[in-house]
């Protein structure tokens, strides 16, 4: 019976290091799109940031080649798929279009002001076209389908 407690807490311990591990890795991902973004869009389950954020499609290095990051959920058969896509918007780059699946298993993509309450979050944004010079910063938040909070991050817009 022992044996048993022990590997039970063991294994809730790998699982809650491997929930902080892709939550710190969609929160670094986030905060290098924000900090090398000029502009951005908003709208339900979607997140459009449009500047500097290319990565090298096969070692995934930074390279701030001008692009386009998109990050979308993904209704897969009931399951909420975070996808994160960024192309090139110039030609000249060499670089090509990727998609990553980030996490699965998220019902709502909420973006907004840092100082949004969940509840202000949760008002869909109009559905203008235009884009929006870059805010000092911005809130994230991924929520699960028990509406449990999952992420809560700010992103700082801040440019090195």
């Amino acid at each position: 019976m022992l044996t048993t407690a022990r590997d039970q807490s063991t294994l809730a311990a790998e699982k809650a290091s491997e929930a902080e591990t892709w939550k710190r890795r969609i929160g670094q991902r986030l905060e290098f799109d924000i900090r090398n973004s000029r502009q951005v869009r908003i709208r339900p389950g979607r997140i459009l940031f449009e500047g500097y954020a290319g990565r090298d499609a096969v070692r995934g290095n930074a390279d701030h080649h001008a692009c386009r990051v998109t990050w979308s959920l993904i209704d897969a058969a009931g399951r909420g798929l975070l996808v994160r896509k960024s192309e090139p918007t110039s030609p000249h780059t060499g670089n090509v279009a990727s998609l990553e699946l980030m996490v699965v298993g998220i019902r709502e993509l909420l973006a907004g002001r840092p100082e949004d309450s969940l509840r202000e979050l949760r008002i869909p944004v109009p559905a203008a076209d235009e884009w929006h010079d870059y805010p000092s910063g911005l809130r994230i938040l991924l929520v699960s389908p028990d509406q449990t909070v999952l992420v809560d991050q700010l992103c700082r817009g801040d440019r090195p």
